[in-house]
């Protein structure tokens, strides 16, 4: 009988658990930008030893105002400008420019990508200026 009842318990778990409903959805808004964030980005040519990363400053606009200790493969770098924006959904769109000791002027547009739901994490994917495809992610330093 004890078995019958604890089997009934264990059972009802995911109905009590589809009865509840979804979570509720976050908003996010370019407010969510605002901080220091630490860029890490591997594309397709990294067999050959190519690399960013970096931090950089965002405003509550998205505006990007300073980077430091980055870099581009293996020369020292910097993301100098540009921005991201974030919609309703969580959905990144933008272009981080930077500057290469070695190589000269980059940049990095989002392609398609999305804010986690505690907004301390970014995840895109992106081209840079060689048109290479990346794997970029973002995470909130403070």
């Amino acid at each position: 009988m004890r078995r019958i009842v604890s089997l009934r318990l264990f059972l009802s778990i995911p109905l009590l658990l589809l009865m509840a409903g979804p979570a509720p959805a976050a908003q996010f808004s370019n407010l969510d930008l605002q901080g220091t964030w630490s860029l890490h980005a591997f594309g397709v040519y990294d067999v050959r030893g190519v690399f960013y990363f970096g931090t950089f400053d965002l405003t509550q606009e998205g505006l990007i105002t300073g980077g430091a200790g980055g870099a581009y493969g293996w020369s020292e770098a910097h993301i100098t400008g540009g921005g991201l924006s974030v919609g309703p959904e969580g959905e990144i769109g933008g272009v981080l420019n930077g500057i290469s000791q070695d190589r000269g002027s980059f940049w990095i547009a989002v392609k398609k990508g999305w804010m986690e739901l505690s907004k301390n994490q970014i995840t895109f994917i992106g081209s840079d200026d060689q048109e290479y495809q990346l794997l970029v992610t973002l995470v909130r330093v403070r």
